[in-house]
C-alpha cells in the first residue's frame, strides 16, 4: 500500500495579489500616474488672475511683482508662454526627484515616488495654478540635488541659487517663504557637515532672497493711480491682481477676516482631510525612519527650522485668501524636503528588484491621480472696509 503526503498548503509561498514592478515598471507606472495629473492640471482654463500677473511691470515705478511682467513686455505670446514654463519645469524637477527616488529603491524610497506622483498637492495643481511662485520649487530641488552630490563646489552653487532665487522673488514674493526656506532643512538633514558650514549655506541660499524680500516690503507698494493705470492699462476682465497691488499687509489681514467663515472651514477641512491621507501613507508605506535626518540636529536648530517653517506658513495664510493653493504649494514642499530626507538616510537598497503594490495600494493612488479635485478659491471677494475700497478706486 503506497501512501502519498502532500506538502501542506501553508508552507507553499503565497504572494497577494496586486502588481508587481520591476524599476522600468515602476518608472513606466509614475509615467502613466503623472501624465493623468497633467491632462486634468493643465487642461483646465487660463485664470485671468494668474495671467494678470504677468502684465505688471516697472513703467510707473518699482513694483513688487513687477518683474515678470517687465521680461514679457505684455506679450500675449510671452505671457502664455511664461505660464506654461511656470508649471512645465517645475514638473520637470519633480520628476527629477521621483528618479532620485526610484534609483535608490528602498522601500521607502519607491513609496515615497509614488506619493509624490500621485499627490493632488504636487503635479496635478502645479500644471492647474500655473502660478509665478512655482518657479521657486526648481531651485528648492536643484538645491537638494548640489546638498546630496557636490561637497567643495556646493557653496558657490548654492550661493548662485540664492541669487536666482532673489531675482524670482521679484516675481512673486512669496516664492521665499513657500519654497525658498525650505532649502534650510534640506541642506541641514544631508550630508555630515559640521553646524557652522550649514549656516553659512544655509545664508548662502537664502540671503539675498531675503533682502530682496525687505526691499519690495519696504519700496515695492505702488499708490492706488497707478494701480489703476496698470489695470486699465492692461484691459483684463474679472478679478486681477491690479487690485492688490496697493494693499499693505494690514489690508492683507483684513481681507482674510472678512472672507465666510464657511468657506474658510470648509478649506481648512478639505486641507486637513488631504494632509490626514499624505501622513497615513508616510507612516505605513514609507516609514519614519527620515525622522532621523532631524531628530539628530541639536534641539536650538530644530526650534529654528520650525520658527521658520510656522512663521512662513502663518504669515502666507494670514495674508492670502487662496488657501487652498497655500496646503497645495506648502505640502508639495513637505513632500520634497521628505524626498531629499529619506535620500539622505544610510539604507541599503532592497534586494528584491520586484516591488509590490497591493490593489488597496492601486486603488488609493489611483483615486488621489483622477478623483480628487482640484479646487481653487478664486480671490475675487469684496473689500473689507470702505477706506481700503476708496484707495483702490473701486
Amino acid at each position: 500500500m503506497t501512501t502519498t503526503t502532500e506538502r501542506p498548503q501553508a508552507s507553499r509561498p503565497q504572494r497577494s495579489a496586486g502588481l508587481n514592478l520591476s524599476p522600468a515598471g515602476l518608472r513606466a507606472f509614475l509615467g502613466v500616474v503623472v501624465g493623468l495629473q497633467i491632462l486634468k492640471g493643465a487642461t483646465a482654463p487660463v485664470s485671468i488672475y494668474t495671467k494678470s500677473a504677468w502684465f505688471v511691470d516697472y513703467r510707473y515705478g518699482f513694483v513688487r511683482r513687477g518683474l515678470g511682467g517687465q521680461i514679457t513686455g505684455q506679450s500675449d505670446v510671452a505671457v502664455h508662454a511664461a505660464m506654461i514654463t511656470c508649471w512645465v519645469v517645475p514638473v520637470v524637477a519633480i520628476l527629477v526627484v521621483l528618479e532620485l527616488l526610484v534609483r535608490r529603491w528602498t522601500a521607502a524610497s519607491t513609496s515615497l515616488a509614488i506619493l509624490l506622483a500621485c499627490s493632488p498637492f504636487v503635479v496635478g495643481e502645479l500644471a492647474y495654478f500655473r502660478r509665478t511662485d512655482q518657479l521657486g520649487l526648481v531651485v528648492l530641488v536643484l538645491a537638494g540635488v548640489a546638498c546630496l552630490h557636490l561637497r567643495r563646489s556646493l557653496l558657490p552653487a548654492l550661493t548662485g541659487l540664492g541669487v536666482v532665487l532673489a531675482v524670482l522673488v521679484f516675481v512673486h514674493e512669496a516664492t521665499l517663504l513657500i519654497w525658498g526656506l525650505a532649502v534650510v532643512p534640506i541642506v541641514f538633514v544631508t550630508g555630515n557637515r559640521s553646524r557652522i558650514r550649514n549656516l553659512r549655506l544655509s545664508a548662502a541660499a537664502i540671503g539675498p532672497a531675503l533682502l530682496a524680500l525687505v526691499g519690495i516690503v519696504i519700496a515695492g507698494r505702488v499708490t492706488p493711480a497707478v494701480a489703476i493705470q496698470l489695470r486699465e492699462d492692461a484691459a483684463l476682465p474679472g478679478p486681477t491682481v491690479f487690485r492688490f497691488l496697493s494693499q499693505g499687509i494690514v489690508d492683507s489681514f483684513s481681507e482674510v477676516a472678512y472672507v465666510d467663515m464657511g468657506k474658510q472651514l470648509g478649506q481648512l477641512t478639505l486641507g486637513a482631510l488631504l494632509i490626514l491621507v499624505h501622513v497615513m501613507w508616510i507612516r505605513r508605506s514609507v516609514g519614519l525612519q527620515w525622522l532621523s535626518m532631524f531628530t539628530r540636529l541639536d534641539r536650538c536648530t530644530l526650534l529654528v527650522i520650525s520658527a521658520l517653517a510656522g512663521g512662513a506658513v502663518l504669515a502666507v495664510f494670514a495674508t492670502g485668501i487662496d488657501w487652498m493653493r497655500w496646503f497645495s504649494s506648502f505640502g508639495a514642499t513637505a513632500l520634497v524636503v521628505v524626498a531629499f530626507a529619506v535620500l539622505a538616510v544610510d539604507e541599503r537598497a532592497m534586494a528584491n528588484r520586484t516591488l509590490h503594490l497591493s490593489w488597496t495600494q492601486v486603488v488609493v493612488v489611483a483615486y488621489l491621480t483622477i478623483l480628487t479635485p482640484t479646487p481653487e478659491f478664486e480671490p475675487n471677494l469684496p473689500i473689507p472696509d470702505i477706506g481700503a475700497a476708496h484707495r483702490l478706486g473701486l
